[in-house]
């Protein structure tokens, strides 16, 4: 450090040693209790001033706590004297007593700087370079001492202390805040995560493959509970081996470790089975975090249930084609009928110009035959097209079902038991009469061709209303406990002319009859079977709000005290037994149905309440009706007996007896029914 003379004229105004030290204590108390750069600046030159006045401070932070100035000149409130500067590189202080004399900060061809007769200047190092500038000026001449110089140099050392903590620590408070920010918008984002996770329809699985290799679930969503049935507590923790089969569990795993090693989403379409039902899926594998390997990390598995929309595009599919064939076929047959029609004009006319000759009428006749079969085919074929001539009538589904018992009994075996069940309100259906039925017996004699051991044929029906933009259905279906169908029987089981059946055993126009007609009515075909399950059929006829065509009367009711009165029906035939059973429930009755006699007298001797017997005379076993009504009579004296025969049988020797000649009217049996009752004394 170079230190000038020192002028005498101010040795008087040097500050003592222990007012420079109770000066320092000051500057510490000071600075201790700030925590702003500018007012820890302030602050300390207003110490340092006094304990120097009349001298006045200033301190310069020349890289502004950045660090970032280069290596030139540094710049203070005295960078006019540029040798000055060259001393302070080196770290010392630079004391000038008077800037007129001194050689240092003389200027030629300019006065010295009138403000700044004395100087103390006092540099900060750091790491090299310096930092800060702490200047002590004077408007004389002053002569620096020893105390003052090192009182300056430790305030200069202390200040730039301060503003570097205060620093610090403004910048460690910004970096918190910045770190709250990004923790308060991660918590955010779990958030809306979590919520998405939760709430989403999609099926969500957060899985880890970890660095030894293991496939582990860590999370999944209540879409993924409940598509697959499974709590979290199960899922949770466990690898895909311990949930699924092994095919299913290998390309899962598969399809995570190609989504880590290409480092984005990977898509995929696939078939799944769980708790033996098929499903078809639709996923995304995502990766969330990476490892240090690449082979492991923290991956999404969304997924989405694709079964029905598939199923829907496939019923799409099939309804396209049975439309494209059903144009076509309707052409054909259309253009068939009239070759038909034309071989029956040309097989008249060479009966009718031979003379009906002997040789020659029995090939007419045969020709005639193929014809009428042919045209029997082409109906079946045009009613596919929906091109036949359909003669649509208002009517009801049980009435016309149950007139055409005989018809289903007849396309039947003794091996199969048919079962009917017809809602009670059921709505009336506007459709061809003779259609309807040929399609009911074209199903009743597929369900009897599926029942090769015997089995058992459902006709059910009941009303299926509509929602905003949908009609008011009917369901009529035919369900059989046979063989069932494949799905890819289902899918063509349509089509004209595909079977199953041996050669010469079907003509597979059957079910295309069913479809065109239903079709045609303004309805649909549904099909629900499976191999071992059975099959069954349903058609979606519109309901109509027309009067039923040739409605009979309404059926009287019971009346008065007669009113629930307990009829115990014995009927073999199964289907006039439920068009009976539910005719009567109808008109107010409760009814007990028994297939023959034996089971009737079973009822009868258990002492269960029975107001009325109605029976049928010609029944299976070794009593027939006649035999009942004694056996009834004998178990219950003055029970009221109905029996009904469509033939002459002897019936006049039992005593109050009613007899109903078939074919009946429900109206007839009912009014029976009432006078029959009337003679007996009420029911409990």
């Amino acid at each position: 450090m170079t230190c000038p003379p020192a002028d005498p004229l101010h040795d008087d105004t040097a500050a003592t040693g222990d007012a420079l030290d109770r000066a320092l204590i000051e500057l510490g108390d000071r600075l201790r209790d700030l925590d702003d750069a500018a007012a820890v600046t302030a602050g300390a030159l207003e110490v340092v001033g006094r304990a120097l006045a009349p001298a006045r401070a200033e301190f310069t932070d020349l890289d502004g706590g950045d660090g970032d100035r280069d290596g030139g000149a540094p710049s203070w409130p005295g960078r006019q004297w540029s040798g000055l500067a060259d001393e302070l590189r080196g770290g010392r202080v630079v004391v000038v007593g008077d800037t007129g004399t001194d050689p240092r900060t003389i200027t030629t061809g300019r006065p010295a700087d009138a403000l700044r007769r004395a100087l103390l200047v006092v540099p900060v190092e750091l790491g090299g370079r310096t930092a800060a500038v702490l200047t002590i000026e004077d408007s004389a001449p002053r002569a620096w001492n020893g105390a003052e110089v090192t009182f300056a140099r430790i305030a200069a050392d202390r200040i730039w202390a301060a503003v570097a903590h205060t620093r610090a620590l403004t910048r460690l408070k910004a970096g918190e805040e910045r770190v709250q920010e990004r923790t308060r918008a991660l918590l955010h984002s779990e958030a809306r995560f979590q919520g998405y996770f939760d709430a989403s329809p999609e099926f969500l699985f957060l899985a880890r493959i970890t660095p030894d290799g293991r496939f582990v679930y860590e999370d999944v969503n209540p879409a993924g509970e409940r598509q697959y049935g499974l709590s979290r507590r199960d899922i949770v923790g466990r690898s895909p081996e311990e949930l699924w089969d092994r095919a299913t569990a290998a390309d899962i795993v598969r399809r995570a470790r190609q989504c880590l090693k290409l480092g984005r989403p990977v898509r995929y379409e696939t078939e799944r089975r769980f708790n033996g039902q098929p499903m078809t899926l639709n996923v995304v594998v995502a990766p969330l975090e990476k490892g240090t390997t690449g082979t492991e990390g923290l991956f999404l598995y969304c997924g989405r249930d694709m079964t029905e929309q598939r199923l829907a595009e496939e019923q799409l599919r099939q309804s396209q084609k049975m439309e494209a064939i059903g144009q076509l076929t309707g052409g054909v047959a259309h253009d068939f009928n009239n070759l038909l029609q034309a071989l029956t004009g040309c097989l008249q006319m060479i009966e009718r110009r031979t003379g009906g000759a002997p040789a020659i009428r029995p090939l007419v006749e045969a020709g005639q035959q193929a014809i009428h079969r042919g045209a029997r085919l082409i109906q079946q074929l045009m009613a596919f097209g929906r091109r036949q001539s359909l003669h649509p009538e208002s009517l009801s589904l049980r009435d016309r079902v149950f007139g055409m018992s005989e018809l289903l009994l007849r396309a039947l075996r003794a091996d199969i038991a048919i079962e009917t069940a017809f809602a009670a309100d059921l709505w009336p259906v506007e459709v061809d009469p003779t259609q309807l039925e040929l399609a009911v017996i074209n199903l009743a004699v597929n369900a009897r061709d599926a029942m090769p051991a015997g089995g058992r044929l459902t006709v059910s029906a009941a009303n299926l209303p509509g929602g905003d933009d949908a009609p008011d259905m009917v369901r009529l279906t035919v369900a059989d406990t046979g063989t069932g169908m494949a799905p890819e029987v289902q899918a063509r089981a349509f089509e004209p002319f595909y079977t199953t059946k041996e050669v010469g055993k079907g003509s597979g126009l059957g079910l295309a009859q069913v479809y065109g007609f239903t079709r045609q009515s303004g309805g649909r075909v549904e099909i629900d079977s499976a191999p071992g399950r059975g099959t069954s059929i349903t058609l979606l006829l519109p309901r109509t709000t027309k009067p039923v065509s040739g409605t009979a009367p309404d059926l009287p009711a019971a009346t008065g005290n007669r009113a629930g009165a307990r009829v115990l029906l014995a009927e073999d035939d199964p289907v006039v037994a439920s068009m009976v059973a539910a005719a009567l429930e109808d008109a107010g009755y409760a009814v007990v149905r028994t297939g023959n006699a034996a089971e009737a007298l079973e009822v009868l001797s258990s002492g269960a309440p029975v107001d009325l017997l109605f029976s049928d005379v010609v029944m299976p076993g070794a009593m027939n009706g006649i035999d009942l009504a004694h056996a009834a009579r004998r178990a219950r004296p003055g029970l009221p007996v109905v029996l009904t025969t469509g033939y002459s049988e002897d019936v006049s020797n039992i005593q109050d007896v009613h007899v109903l000649p078939k074919p009946y009217q429900i109206a007839e049996l009912v009014t029976l029914l009432e006078a029959a009752l009337g003679e007996s004394p009420p029911p409990p």
